[in-house]
């Protein structure tokens, strides 16, 4: 979709063709070609410069999605693993609806532990160190 409007603005695939030379056209570059001066930048300019606001919304919505869904299918793995794995070998007699609320807070705590690790790790380390017996 992104390529159709690029070759709309720029008069179609002939009139690029025709403007370009052979060399310009190849898809495998080297990293330091000084014919791509900002490599990074290619798929941000394609769609910033040549797509309408409607068009551009929407793929931003696909990204956000995407996103959304890496981080809830990390986030419930590791909440399965926490809960089923040790919560359950620890405490076998929880029935379903407590390792539930049990891999709600686990859901939590690693939410948290994401988006403020050093509060939650300098926490944690002080109140193990506090209790460890060779430190009182």
């Amino acid at each position: 979709m992104i390529t159709a409007f690029a070759l709309e603005q720029v008069g179609g695939w002939g009139n690029v063709v025709s403007q370009v030379s052979p060399e310009m056209l190849s898809l495998i570059r080297p990293p330091g070609d000084p014919g791509v001066p900002w490599p990074g930048l290619v798929y941000p300019t394609l769609m910033f410069d040549l797509l309408p606001a409607g068009i551009l919304g929407l793929l931003a919505a696909g990204f956000t999605a995407a996103l959304m869904s890496q981080i809830d299918s990390t986030l419930n793995s590791a909440s399965a693993l926490v809960t089923m794995d040790f919560v359950r070998r620890w405490k076998p007699g929880l029935s379903p609806h407590q390792l539930m609320r049990v891999g709600q807070a686990v859901t939590a705590v690693f939410m948290f532990n994401t988006a403020y690790p050093q509060d939650l790790n300098a926490h944690l380390t002080t109140r193990l160190i506090s209790r460890h017996p060779a430190v009182r």
